[in-house]
């Protein structure tokens, strides 16, 4: 009966928050919204379904794994990148932002302790709300994205000594010196547990990427992630704060990437309970009580902390508009705040009082946070063109600064290479002859560190994992070329691709000719088979072996290839080459209906022969030549301007309906 108990309370759980969720996008909610919702409809305060008991042990293991992955955004090298935004502006914002929280409590007679407490809670903000946005948007580069970025940086990793803090604040250690030495004692272990852990945790996955086994990394990654909160555990360390630190551990490897995509959809689930668990405890009776009270104490917190932050990011060396961007996108409350919140309520510095104050503001502000994170470009624009900052300016020059400021990372093209087996050496050759920008992904630990030795631009990660391509710069990628000939993993990859940039060119191989179809469909751009590579060499192998004379073979091979090239596969690559260039219009701006027609190159037409660049196509019709299939089957995606047509050419013209009516013309017979 347990059993059966627990099936139905876990699916009456995840049922509730598919149906809230379903709602929520519907009307256009952040998830964490749903989330809330979702805890406070079916816990206590409203239909009774669940308590807090019920699902603390899977929020826990949420919140594990949030701190974890949290843990895995830290390395080295960002805070050596970062050091004076981490130093100055986390630490001033951090420091100022307790202390005013401290004095304004206290001067209403709560206790110094409870106070100060409050003060670490109010100033942490929310990293996974924040860079889950800030990603989305392609704005994590910009100058206020590494501002945030840096601010909450420090905000993370100053969580670690407040947590060793707290039981000396709350004198549940004694007297001050035994207090100190239990507290210099945590110190000692922390620093031992997580030398050996940066030592060590690197070494163990190099063994066990190097067996290639994806369940086998898996599971170690999931062992080291418990296993080091659980050993912090024992000193007394939370086993939030130790998941964090074995995040951190992981976070300097090559591997960090890798880890996050396999831990994000165990942790999207998990985090979903924790908060849910969090909506569970607040007392809706007691918010609606005392709403207005909470709705000023939310106001008071995003104009107090957007005013800190601002000036911390100031004191920092930024421009106004970053400041003002960063200080309106971190005024919320963050995640680590219910962890403080937790340990506060269990030492006896917070009471039920207090802590329902802090759920409901809480929730408040992480509900209003990503609007509050997407309108923050606009404030800023209103703030530094008004006589606060000495500026009189009209909003296209607010406009225009902000501008500058985000777009501080322009986007550029380059190839994304998956595998660096031959066939992906031989790419990458041919791109640094004509200087161009590449990643390489690949999957076998030791080809990377082999390469990376060598100075080559490679990370170790699967391709079909969100984090991986982010990680790569899938955004702003021209074209992504699968060298890999296992279709299983080319479909996983091309299906992650296409959710995340619909107008990368994606040109794969695969092994057999008959897989090519399915390819097509699910969005590829051009399939190389190796079955039909290797027929049309042997076929001109053999007829030039046979002194068979060069016109012959031209015409040889392009029966061989009909042949092979079937009409259905024909038509499947057509589909794709139109449905890529649907694609790429959506994400044009609507001025015009932008058409695209095939067309053939006529022997005797004004075009054939002719470089592209000699016919102004663009200047003279506003019609472009996205790509053009020749008669002997090879295709060129998205020509440029020295790419001659040849007669029998087949071009696909985008433009207007009547722009390009007018242009076909130069493609037809001439008129005599």
């Amino acid at each position: 009966m347990a059993v059966e108990a627990t099936m139905m309370g876990l699916f009456l759980l995840l049922a509730a928050t598919l149906v809230v969720l379903l709602i929520s996008s519907r009307i256009h909610l952040p998830t964490i919204i749903g989330f809330f919702v979702t805890g406070i409809l079916i816990g206590p305060s409203c239909l009774h379904l669940f308590t807090y008991d019920q699902v603390s042990l899977v929020a826990e293991f949420g919140l594990i794994l949030l701190m974890f992955t949290i843990g895995l955004e830290i390395s080295l090298k960002n805070l050596l990148a970062m050091k004076r935004l981490v130093l100055i502006a986390g630490g001033v914002q951090i420091l100022l932002t307790t202390f005013v929280v401290w004095l304004i409590l206290n001067a209403a007679g709560i206790a110094s302790g409870t106070a100060l407490l409050i003060g670490f809670m109010v100033a942490s903000s929310s990293t996974a709300i924040v860079l889950n946005i800030y990603q989305n948007n392609g704005q994590i580069d910009t100058r206020h994205g590494k501002l945030i970025l840096a601010i909450l940086i420090s905000q993370d990793i100053a969580v670690i000594p407040i947590m060793l803090l707290l039981p000396v604040i709350a004198g549940v250690g004694g007297d001050v010196v035994s207090s100190l030495m239990t507290l210099g004692t945590d110190i000692v272990a922390l620093v031992v547990v997580l030398g050996i852990a940066l030592v060590v945790v690197p070494r163990i996955l190099d063994v066990v990427a190097g067996r290639r086994n994806r369940e086998l990394f898996i599971i170690s990654v999931v062992t080291i992630c418990i296993g080091v909160a659980w050993i912090l555990s024992l000193v007394g360390v939370s086993t939030s704060l130790g998941a964090f630190l074995a995040g951190v551990a992981i976070a300097g490897s090559e591997y960090n990437h890798e880890v996050i995509g396999i831990i994000m959809p165990i942790r999207d689930l998990m985090t979903s309970v924790f908060f849910i668990s969090v909506g569970m405890m607040l007392s809706l009776a007691f918010m609606l009580e005392n709403i207005l009270f909470i709705l000023a104490i939310v106001a008071v917190l995003f104009l107090g902390k957007t005013v800190i932050t601002t000036a911390a990011g100031l004191l920092a060396g930024t421009s106004a508009g970053t400041a003002v961007t960063c200080g309106v996108g971190l005024a919320h409350i963050g995640e680590f705040s219910f962890v403080l919140g937790a340990a506060g309520l269990s030492l006896g510095l917070l009471n039920s009082t207090i802590y329902q104050v802090f759920l409901a503001v809480a929730i408040l502000s992480m509900t209003i946070a990503p609007f509050a994170v997407d309108a923050a470009p606009k404030v800023s624009r209103m703030a530094i063109c008004s006589p606060l900052f000495g500026r009189h300016c009209s909003p296209k020059t607010g406009e225009g600064e902000m501008t500058a400021e985000t777009d501080a990372g322009e986007e550029h093209e380059y190839v994304i290479v998956v595998g660096f087996g031959p066939a992906g050496k031989y790419v990458v050759r041919a791109l640094k002859r004509v200087e161009r920008d590449y990643i390489i992904l690949e999957m076998n630990p030791e080809t990377v560190a082999a390469e990376r030795a060598k100075g080559e631009n490679i990370a170790y990660g699967d391709a079909s994992l969100e984090p991986i391509l982010r990680y790569a710069g899938i955004e702003q990628a021209k074209t992504l070329v699968i060298t890999i000939p296992d279709s299983a993993a080319v479909r996983g990859i091309v299906s992650t691709t296409r959710r995340m940039n619909p107008r990368t060119t994606i040109i794969t191989r695969t092994r057999y000719t008959g897989e090519s179809p399915t390819l097509f469909k699910i969005g590829v751009d051009e399939v190389i088979a190796d079955e039909r590579e290797a027929g049309l060499a042997l076929t001109r192998r053999v007829f030039a072996n046979e002194n068979v004379p060069a016109k012959d073979l031209d015409q040889y091979v392009r029966e061989v290839r009909a042949e092979i090239f079937s009409e259905r596969e024909e038509a499947m690559a057509q589909k794709a080459e139109e449905s890529r260039m649907r694609r790429l219009s959506a994400t044009l701006e609507p001025a015009a209906k932008t058409e695209f027609i095939h067309v053939p190159v006529h022997p005797e037409s004004e075009a054939a022969g002719k470089m592209l660049s000699e016919l102004h196509l663009r200047k003279r019709f506003h019609v472009s030549i996205v790509s053009l299939r020749r008669e002997s089957g090879e295709v060129i995606l998205t020509p440029d301007g020295t790419t001659v047509l040849m007669p029998h050419d087949m071009v696909l013209l985008s433009g207007s309906r009547e722009d390009v009516s007018a242009v076909q013309r130069l493609f037809g017979k001439k008129q005599k």
